[in-house]
């Protein structure tokens, strides 16, 4: 049990366990400021009574934090000696902990180049054309989703972001096939039709502001077979003359949906945005409800390391807590900053790829990049064979506000 106080520099360690000292333990820490080690250094031998609390006192620096930044003190743990059960070395245990310090200026990825010249709107047959000397947007009211998005000569996206529920069932969620089994989630799903999801586009605006940027706005119903207003999502972009498009949403699910798989958007990107960074927990797939294992930091990876070949193919490649994250080829990367945490997965598999698929033989990878941003996805729980999760991971019945930015920037 560890606490620390940032001011004093006084790290507290609580030996909780009921015979031995903590002198078969090692222990090393990091001060890590946007992902970036600042300061380093090793834990004294540590002499803890069964029980007992101890306190160190840490040289860690002062930091100074730039907007969008956050500074984190990890602390490992290793087997000091070999015991009977691991070799010296082993990590037997660790904790991160958010450190507050001041803020100075701001120092996130820009956009690149020029600011460029102001947007122009036109319409012509219901399709919505936002463009500059730099920048081209096309957009359609029918559909109610952006249909293409070039910047400096780069094209990004094929189409999005759309209304996403539905997610390749896990294990947890049911088994696939296994219909008899009419109190799993997934077969619940089915039966409310969440997985055959109709979205209409019920309104579509758009308007020029004074400040240069142009405004989109549409509200789309979801559809199915327990309710005919399952889902009401209003999705406004205000897309800036530099190419920033803040998106902010507003979902209403009805009553009549208890209890939905996820709760989020889908964009399909060109292919070749294969460079994925971000910063969240990681390395590896977690939820909102098995997340602890993973640390909150700065991660590399592509979109194809992401799949996560089960069995059964399913959800695979979700990340919770995430800050920011970037997609990129050689040339441009499409930056996406939360307003506040949220979800993501990117792949080369569609969440209809995956539920259609018993085994892993019957997945080919598309070429483009599905990219699933996530206000919040459902809890795994441990229903396979125990369990579902506990309420507060579910998305219920209710109103969600949540808004995130789309940004190209150069590599």
């Amino acid at each position: 049990m560890i606490g620390f106080n940032a001011r004093t520099g006084v790290l507290e360690i609580k030996n909780r366990q009921d015979f031995a000292t903590l002198a078969w333990i090692r222990g090393e820490w990091e001060l890590k400021v946007g992902g970036n080690r600042v300061a380093n250094g090793k834990l004294p031998v540590l002499q803890t009574a069964p029980q007992k609390e101890e306190k160190i006192n840490l040289k860690v620096p002062a930091s100074t934090l730039k907007p969008g930044q956050e500074a984190f003190l990890n602390l490992r743990f290793y087997a000091a000696t070999a015991t009977a059960w691991c070799k010296s070395g082993h990590e037997v245990g660790w904790d991160q902990i958010s450190i507050v310090a001041k803020t100075g200026k701001d120092a996130r990825p820009k956009a690149a180049g020029r600011g460029g010249r102001p947007l122009t709107l036109v319409e012509s047959n219901g399709i919505l054309t936002v463009e500059n000397d730099t920048f081209h947007l096309v957009a359609s009211r029918a559909t109610g989703l952006i249909e293409s998005l070039r910047w400096q000569e780069q094209d990004f996206l094929i189409s999005g972001p759309r209304l996403q529920i539905w997610r390749g069932p896990t294990d947890n969620d049911g088994i696939k096939g296994w219909t008899d089994e009419t109190w799993r989630p997934l077969n619940k799903w089915r039966a409310q039709g969440l997985d055959k999801l109709v979205v209409k586009t019920v309104s579509a605006k758009a308007r020029s502001n004074k400040d240069g940027s142009i405004t989109l706005l549409f509200e789309q119903l979801g559809i199915c077979a327990a309710s005919d207003r399952a889902l009401r999502h209003q999705h406004r972009y205000t897309i800036s003359p530099d190419g920033r498009i803040q998106v902010d949403n507003t979902f209403t699910i009805d009553k009549a949906i208890p209890d939905l798989p996820r709760l989020g958007v889908t964009l399909t990107l060109k292919p070749g945005f294969e460079k994925l960074r971000w910063f969240g927990r990681g390395p590896f797939e977690n939820y909102s409800d098995r997340k602890r294992a993973a640390l909150v930091d700065l991660y590399e990876s592509t979109v194809t390391e992401q799949y996560v070949p089960y069995i059964m193919p399913q959800e695979h490649g979700n990340h919770t807590d995430v800050r920011w994250l970037s997609l990129g080829c050689e040339s441009v990367k499409l930056l996406v900053e939360a307003a506040g945490p949220m979800e993501f997965s990117a792949s080369h598999y569609t969440a209809q790829d995956i539920d259609s698929a018993c085994h892993t033989y019957d997945l080919h990878p598309r070429e483009e990049v599905i990219l699933n941003l996530d206000y919040r996805q459902r809890g795994l729980g441990t229903e396979s064979c125990g369990p579902g999760p506990l309420g507060q991971y579910k998305i219920k019945p209710g109103r969600y506000a949540w808004s995130y930015r789309l940004q190209p920037i150069g590599t």
